[in-house]
């Protein structure tokens, strides 16, 4: 005998709410951990760029 699906449960206001509330708080941590990973991207960026040059001058300098 094959069961029958059950009707979907009406979501009350409170549900409604509990899963905005839930879904606001993973977009604060989401936009938060981005903004740590951009400012990293960052750091390295500029931190490669700074060691390059120097060691580029470095070796147009022994060379000349």
């Amino acid at each position: 005998m094959r069961k029958m699906p059950r009707e979907p449960r009406i979501k009350t206001l409170e549900d409604l709410s509990r899963e905005q509330t839930k879904r606001v708080e993973l977009d604060l941590i989401r936009a938060l951990r981005w903004r740590i990973r951009r400012q990293w991207y960052w750091l390295v960026t500029v931190g490669a760029g700074i060691i390059l040059l120097a060691c580029s001058l470095a070796v147009a300098e022994a060379i000349f």
